[in-house]
């Protein structure tokens, strides 16, 4: 699990740190939730700003489902959010009626679709 506690820490530095340059959209309270927790098992304070910043040891361990709640909000930003928004874009309506009418035989990537296959990827079976 040593591995996890870096893999986690990258995560955090790319896309959950306040002002990250691929920052996603995640409460205050689920980032505050990632953040203490490992703190809480690894000692490495996330808030830490420049020179201080430093990643975990290899020895460092942190629990398996440290970003559920985040995988959990961000699908349940796909879903209520994202992917209804495409769906109604004039870009995925023209596309689906171009590939409806289209005589080849390979039919157009049904987002809906993916986004349902990628449920097992955040355990439930809810769509």
């Amino acid at each position: 699990r040593s591995a996890l506690a870096t893999d986690v820490w990258t995560i955090y530095e790319r896309f959950l740190r306040r002002g990250a340059a691929l920052e996603i959209n995640v409460s205050a309270g689920n980032r505050m939730k990632v953040e203490q927790c490992f703190l809480e098992h690894t000692g490495v304070d996330l808030m830490t700003e420049g020179e201080a910043r430093k990643p975990p040891s290899a020895e460092d361990r942190v629990p398996i489902n440290i970003l559920d709640s985040v995988r959990h909000e961000v699908f349940k930003l796909l879903e209520n959010d994202v992917l209804p928004r495409f769906l109604n874009s004039d870009a995925w309506q023209a596309h689906a009626a171009a590939a409806a009418t289209s005589k080849s035989k390979r039919s157009p990537s049904n987002p809906v679709s993916m986004l349902k296959g990628l449920t097992m990827l955040r355990g439930s079976r809810r769509f």
